[in-house]
């Protein structure tokens, strides 16, 4: 065995530049129904619904604050916790999974070489660069047949829910058992003389012969009038835009389309750099097995603290999707699609950890579903719940902090929630939610969901206001003094109920932490 170390990188999206409310003086508690009634009921958010629930984590019987907390309402990406609450419980933290690279014949010509994917969604060509390396030093020359093998997730490779602008963007990303780079390639576009169409160049992976380029942007004097885009029409990208001298360069995410072959025509390409001649490509959607194979070669599927700690900290939808498949390859239903079965397991996991399954109604993993329904009763369930078993500090551990890190690293920078609040975000066009942990200094760690939903309005504008009402939770403290036994029995609660990282690592693999020895050489004796 032949081991290579190297790092699992994570594709980490913009994060949403917020400005926070600055610091008020703390309001009674009893005060703060009032208070988030007079936030909601400012006339550029009054028209829209609101689902709030706010609960301490170690009193569910009662509410700090309930406003439509059974209505069912769009989530956005606030789903991704009831994807993630649900792989993290079913799968567990020690899930393990390879790419193998299957090969039949024998040095220095191999017959075939069969890559079966997984749906890692973290291979990228540096990995399958050091590949190709190693087969060239174990003396590989030809491969008769490159075979990629992209059979594992069975169905359609996009959510049929998701809208066309959604699968154009690069929000809805095509989610196939064979992934490189994320199934995205990046075209730089550039400005060039006055008049002449923008610059175009494909950065690292290059798109197939079969995908052209219609250029209609523009390099112009001046102001510019329209940004630059890049649409795609069938097997045509159409650029549109302009850009004025001297601009920068644009960095723009195209979906690769045929991922599969993609993938297969990407390592030829590495292998080619090499001196290993490759007679022909092939891609199968069937399981097969050629005669006499044997490992030559694979790589270490990341932890699923890191596809997890991707997904909500980043809000990543390819590594949801993909959690919501392995779940589904793990029990496939005969003439379901692995989305649909993984869905399946997430409903049945979600209620025997005690969440309603009728508070929810999910049509993908990510939450990019303009049709995925969800109360925020069923948010703080799920949060409950998590929170109480084994896996608590690596969930809590996988969501964005406030004002530090992830899709909160530029929100409610310089207040009190700062540095306390564990949460994941949510925005689509017309909705904004917020969902997670916030740690109070006076009594047990809070546990919160607000939805808020209006086609009229913002995102921008319901998030504001979301921020808005999360600052006045945490100014919301006692206003009269705990008695001794009060204390003593809040400390005795918080000890069981909140998270206690040195507790729990007893609980948890060390290893699931780290990725190690990601590629491995197999030769067999």
């Amino acid at each position: 065995m032949f081991p290579i170390s190297i790092g699992t990188p994570l594709i980490a999206p913009p994060t949403f530049a917020q400005s926070a409310p600055p610091f008020q003086q703390n309001q009674c508690a009893s005060q703060l129904g009032p208070a988030i009634d007079k936030i909601i009921g400012q006339p550029s958010v009054n028209s829209a619904q609101w689902g709030i629930l706010i609960q301490a984590l170690n009193n569910p019987s009662s509410d700090l604050y309930s406003r439509n907390a059974d209505q069912l309402l769009m989530p956005a990406s606030n789903a991704k916790l009831l994807t993630t609450a649900a792989a993290l419980t079913r799968l567990t933290p020690r899930f393990r999974k390879q790419t193998p690279f299957l090969a039949s014949g024998q040095a220095p010509n191999l017959n075939t070489l069969r890559i079966v994917g997984q749906g890692d969604p973290t291979l990228n060509d540096a990995k399958l660069e050091q590949i190709a390396t190693l087969l060239q030093s174990k003396g590989i020359r030809s491969i008769g047949t490159l075979i990629g093998d992209d059979s594992v997730f069975q169905g359609p490779l996009i959510s049929p829910t998701w809208t066309w602008d959604d699968v154009q963007g690069g929000d809805g990303l095509p989610i196939n058992s064979l992934m490189l780079n994320g199934n995205v390639m990046v075209l730089q576009l550039f400005p060039q003389k006055v008049g002449e169409p923008l610059g175009l160049k494909w950065r690292a992976q290059t798109p197939s012969a079969t995908l052209t380029i219609q250029n209609r942007s523009t390099t112009v004097k001046g102001s510019v009038q329209k940004f630059p885009e890049v649409n795609r029409e069938e097997n045509q990208l159409v650029v549109s835009g302009q850009l004025s001298p001297g601009a920068g360069p644009e960095n723009v995410d195209v979906p690769v389309p045929n991922p599969g072959s993609a993938f297969v025509e990407r390592f030829q390409g590495m292998l080619a750099a090499r001196n290993i001649q490759v007679g022909q490509l092939s891609v199968v959607n069937t399981p097969i097995a050629p005669a006499q194979e044997w490992p030559i070669a694979a790589i270490d599927f990341p932890n699923l603290s890191a596809l997890i700690a991707e997904s909500n900290q980043n809000s990543n939808n390819l590594y949801t999707e993909v959690l919501l498949k392995l779940m589904g390859s793990q029990t496939p239903t005969l003439g379901k699609s692995y989305a649909d079965s993984g869905l399946a397991v997430l409903q049945q996991t979600l209620t025997q950890m005690g969440v309603d399954p009728k508070g929810y109604r999910l049509l993908d993993g990510s939450g990019l579903s303009r049709q995925n329904l969800s109360t925020p009763k069923a948010m703080v369930q799920t949060l409950r719940a998590i929170a109480q078993s084994p896996y608590r500090t690596l969930f809590r551990a996988s969501l964005a902090v406030a004002g530090r890190s992830g899709t909160l690293s530029e929100r409610f920078v310089n207040t009190q929630v700062q540095g306390r609040l564990f949460a994941k975000t949510g925005t689509l066009k017309g909705a904004a939610t917020l969902s997670g942990y916030l740690e109070s200094p006076s009594r047990s760690t809070l546990v919160l969901s607000i939805l808020a939903n209006d086609p009229t309005r913002s995102s921008s504008i319901l998030r504001q206001t979301i921020d808005k009402i999360v600052v006045a939770i945490a100014q919301a403290e006692s206003c009269t003094k705990a008695s001794k036994k009060d204390i003593l029995q809040q400390a005795s609660i918080n000890s069981s109920s909140s998270f206690n990282v040195r507790k729990d690592n007893r609980n948890v693999d060390p290893s699931m932490f780290y990725t190690v020895n990601p590629i491995r050489g197999l030769i067999p004796q």
